[in-house]
């Protein structure tokens, strides 16, 4: 199923995904899935909800002000960012403070309580931390100085940055559309222009995807599959599916 998301391309080993998988499957975190991950990451960060620093960015996320629905779905500008970001840091506080409020009134003992009735809880709790870091580091590569460069951002590359970022925020809430809904966060109007603004984002970050790509570097070596160049050429004579070739 996973290779057919891919088209009929996915279906062929010459694109080599059987190896490719294979690989991946090993190379995964400890007992072969990163949710696992996710537990020590919200048991670290429960243990230090206390600190002033936790204490202090939970407190202040919650207790800022809601931005519009307009600026959120706007697509574009940092503004659209700090929205998104404002969205995933109140949504990483309220997880944390339900994982607390659960902990502390947990009748079993604490491994049944984590690990049986608020495992759900849990991931949701780590994945909103990982997710509001996310965003900080899209806002702050525009802010502040690029790595290893004198200068801040081009205006072109600025401009791409955000439209990632903006995808990947609106994506996020757009999955837990429901809970920004349930706690009152967004009004009844988000339901449609969620949806319609991840949709529009994507195709507004369209036309720089293939630049995107290129921009990680990868040698053409590695990408000797059929998926992976001209695939319409590909396709255009019998390959009999599995050959490499002047058509690739």
């Amino acid at each position: 199923r996973r290779h057919a998301r891919c088209g009929g391309q996915g279906y062929l080993s010459v694109n080599r995904f059987g190896t490719l998988l294979g690989f991946a499957h090993a190379g995964m975190t400890a007992e072969g899935d990163n949710r696992v991950l996710m537990q020590k990451v919200a048991k670290e960060l429960l243990g230090m909800a206390s600190w002033p620093k936790y204490r202090e960015r939970w407190g202040s996320a919650q207790a800022a002000p809601v931005p519009p629905l307009a600026v959120i779905t706007s697509g574009t500008g940092l503004d659209a960012l700090q929205a998104l970001r404002a969205l995933l840091a109140v949504r990483e506080a309220r997880a944390f403070e339900a994982l607390g409020k659960a902990m502390a009134g947990a009748k079993a003992g604490f491994f049944d309580e984590w690990m049986k009735r608020q495992s759900d809880t849990v991931q949701a709790a780590a994945l909103a931390y990982a997710e509001r870091e996310v965003m900080e580091a899209v806002v702050a590569s525009l802010g502040a100085r690029v790595p290893n460069r004198d200068a801040p951002p081009s205006p072109a590359l600025a401009n791409v940055v955000t439209a990632c970022g903006v995808v990947y925020g609106l994506a996020c809430v757009e999955r837990d559309l429901a809970w920004y809904m349930g706690q009152a966060l967004l009004p009844l109007q988000a339901s449609t222009a969620i949806p319609d603004a991840v949709r529009a984002s994507v195709m507004a970050l369209g036309p720089s995807a293939q630049r995107i790509v290129e921009g990680f570097g990868i040698p053409d070596h590695l990408l000797a599959a059929p998926i992976a160049a001209d695939w319409e050429r590909y396709n255009r004579v019998d390959n009999k599916g599995e050959l490499l070739g002047a058509f690739v």
